[in-house]
């Protein structure tokens, strides 16, 4: 069953909005508090998808078992090439949406693109 999730520090806000709260309520409450360390931990586990290592010009996506798959940034020098990265590591089984966003961000912030322009 899938949980979602509504942030409140009042119980009168949790009763006026009349939503289940048994056990078995797809419903789960949280403080503003707990949600700010839910989102902290979330960010924490997608910046550990992807590393940069500005020393050896490598840009690291790791795999669920802490494996690195290396790529050198002189092979990224445009935005085409970086397609063609995603493209072939999508074939990997252990390449995910989450793994995708965080090297396109990176390699975006690393080589000082505009991920947001506006003149494509």
């Amino acid at each position: 069953m899938k949980t979602n999730t509504i942030t409140t520090d009042s119980p009168a806000e949790v009763s006026a909005l009349g939503l289940p709260t048994l056990p078995c309520s797809p419903f789960k409450f949280v403080t503003m508090a707990e949600l700010d360390e839910i989102a902290k931990k979330e960010e924490a586990r997608m910046d550990d998808l992807c590393d940069y290592d500005a020393k050896l010009g490598y840009v690291s996506v790791r795999d669920d078992y802490g494996n690195d798959y290396d790529i050198e940034l002189t092979r990224i020098p445009d935005i085409e090439a970086l397609m063609h990265w995603i493209h072939h590591l999508t074939k990997k089984p252990w390449m995910d949406g989450d793994r995708v966003h965080e090297l396109i961000k990176r390699v975006y912030e690393i080589k000082g693109w505009n991920i947001y322009r506006r003149d494509l």
